[in-house]
Order: C-alpha cells, then sequence, then structure tokens
C-alpha cells in the first residue's frame, strides 16, 4: 500500500497465455513424438493469435524488386526526369518492353500521357497532354482519356487501349498518333450480321483494358465492359472475338449483353467471362486472361477460332 500522493507502476507476476504461446507453442498429443518442430509452423488464427499476425518471411528466389522511375514521397503528379525524379499518376496495367533496347512504356493512366522509360531510368513524355480526349496527331499534341494499357508490335510500333474513349490507339516509331479500332468504329462498320456468323465481325468496344500482341502482329485486348477478349488483324482489316459470347437481339444481330457475363468454359466464342481486365500472349500463342470479376485466370488455347472445338477457353 501506497502513501496517499503517490503513484507505483508495477508488473503483474502472472504471465498471460498470449505471452506463453509467443514463447512456447502448445503441441497437441497426435503430433507429439513425430519430430515436427512446431515452433517453425506457421503461425494459426486462433481466438488468442488472431492480433498476432505471423511475420514476413522474405522468400529469396534470385529476384531483386527496386524501383525504376517515380518518386515515392509524392501522391501522383506529372515530371519527366531521371529516376526518382519523375513522377506519375495511377500508371496503369500491361507495360511495353522493347526488346531491341529495353525501354518501357508506359500508359500513365490520370496524366492522360504515355511516358517511356529507358534502361538508365530517364523518362520522358512521347505521346499525350493532359488534356483528355481523343484527338489523333503526333507525339503531344495527341490526346488519350485514361490510358490502361500498352504492348509493342515486332515493328517496335506501340498500341495503347485509351479506356475511356473505347479505342485502341497506335503509336509508330516517328510518334504518329492514329487509331486503329473503337467503338465509333465498330458502330459504323457494323451492318447486322447473321445469326450463325460466329466469331463476329466488328464487335462492340467499351473499357479496354489489359492489351498485347502476338508474334504476327496481331493485337488482342481485354474488352472489359462487354466481358470478352477479341483480336485486332491490321493486316486483314478483321476484328473478331476469341472469347465471350454474344445473345442474339430481336434483329438478328449478334451484341454482347451484360447480362452475359459469366463463367463458362468450352469452345471459344461460346464461353463467358466477367469483366476480365488483363491478358498476355505466350510465344506459342496462347492467351492467358486475369478474368477479373471472376476471380479467376483463364487461357485461350488455339488460333482458329472459326473452327467449332479448335479454340477452347479453360480456366486455370
Amino acid at each position: 500500500r501506497l502513501p496517499a500522493g503517490t503513484f507505483g507502476v508495477g508488473e503483474s507476476r502472472r504471465e498471460s497465455a498470449r505471452e506463453r504461446n509467443r514463447t512456447e507453442r502448445y503441441v497437441p498429443p497426435a503430433l507429439r513424438g513425430l519430430g515436427i518442430d512446431i515452433q517453425n509452423v506457421v503461425t494459426g488464427t486462433s481466438t488468442d493469435e488472431a492480433n498476432w499476425p505471423a511475420p514476413i518471411v522474405p522468400y529469396v528466389n534470385g529476384y531483386e524488386v527496386t524501383t525504376l522511375a517515380g518518386d515515392v514521397h509524392y501522391d501522383g503528379g506529372f515530371r519527366d526526369g531521371l529516376g526518382t525524379i519523375a513522377r506519375f499518376d495511377g500508371p496503369g496495367g500491361n507495360v511495353g518492353v522493347d526488346e531491341h533496347d529495353g525501354c518501357v512504356y508506359v500508359a500513365d493512366t490520370e496524366n492522360h500521357r504515355i511516358r517511356k522509360i529507358t534502361p538508365s531510368g530517364e523518362v520522358t513524355t512521347i505521346a499525350g497532354n493532359e488534356g483528355a480526349g481523343s484527338t489523333d496527331g503526333v507525339g503531344t499534341d495527341a490526346t488519350f482519356s485514361f490510358p490502361q494499357a500498352v504492348a509493342v508490335l515486332p515493328d517496335r510500333t506501340l498500341v495503347v487501349s485509351d479506356t475511356a474513349v473505347s479505342a485502341i490507339r497506335r503509336i509508330s516509331p516517328d510518334l504518329n498518333v492514329s487509331t486503329v479500332y473503337s467503338d465509333d468504329m465498330a458502330l459504323e462498320y457494323c451492318e447486322e450480321p447473321p445469326v450463325d456468323f460466329l466469331p463476329r465481325l466488328f464487335p462492340r468496344m467499351e473499357y479496354p483494358a489489359g492489351i498485347d500482341v502476338d508474334e504476327h502482329g496481331r493485337i488482342y485486348v481485354a474488352n472489359s465492359f462487354k466481358h470478352n477478349i477479341i483480336r485486332i488483324d491490321t493486316e486483314d482489316n478483321e476484328v473478331v472475338v476469341v472469347g465471350g459470347k454474344g445473345t442474339v437481339t430481336e434483329e438478328g444481330s449478334l451484341v454482347l449483353e451484360v447480362r452475359e457475363m459469366g463463367l463458362l468454359d468450352g469452345y471459344a466464342a461460346m464461353t463467358s467471362f466477367r469483366r476480365p481486365m488483363g491478358l498476355s500472349v505466350s510465344r506459342d500463342g496462347i492467351v492467358y486472361v486475369a478474368d477479373t470479376w471472376n476471380e479467376r485466370i483463364r487461357k485461350i488455347d488455339g488460333q482458329d477460332y472459326e473452327s467449332p472445338g479448335a479454340a477452347q477457353v479453360k480456366t486455370i
């Protein structure tokens, strides 16, 4: 007992169960005598340990993560420069890598620009400006609207998912920006295809996200809000749906409705996706898709999309 007006601090002599668990793990009878080092078992989620998450243990696999460009001390912004002097604002999905010189191309989404990062970390703006839009032109005279992803064609031309204007844009090596395909073009080109026509030419486009190219220069796009995957062949002027099904309207045309989103594997043109946001094309032509709202990774295997059963969508 302390005299009046004084204060004292003491420690409890009784060790809490939580403290005991941190130093001496309980071993169930069934595991005793089996030679298991219970101290190396990952911390569980019992009531007593719920507030004590297991520490993150680095997994050494030979890879090292470094910051190539961007100022980590600022939340957004725009500035060209070397390495961390440069600033980005919400850079989006796939980045394009030029295998010839190692340069990386980034869709700087919130800045409505396409940025180039050299192997040394020098950041420059090659196309787009502060104004959102869909104007073609040269370099920074052109406008983009929340571009999401970039891919590099074999001839070093860039293709960009210009998301907010539902268009695929192309940037030539001399920085001339043009529109490859857009929803406006689809409305202009589409002339009520017959009901039995699969895959569909000139499909509608809405919120294109992930983009990649194959070794033949064909462009693959995650047509997110239409819940399908399309392929654009600029040489043959052909745009087809390679994954994701449509529905027949009263007029007999094939369109993709919101109600047609879902999760269905099988023949590519009769399958369904749900807001796919990312994709990547392997060297052997397999298209891997991040089926975002289905929370699954899917693959489209096979190049013959016109023959039933030839191209298949599978959940992996």
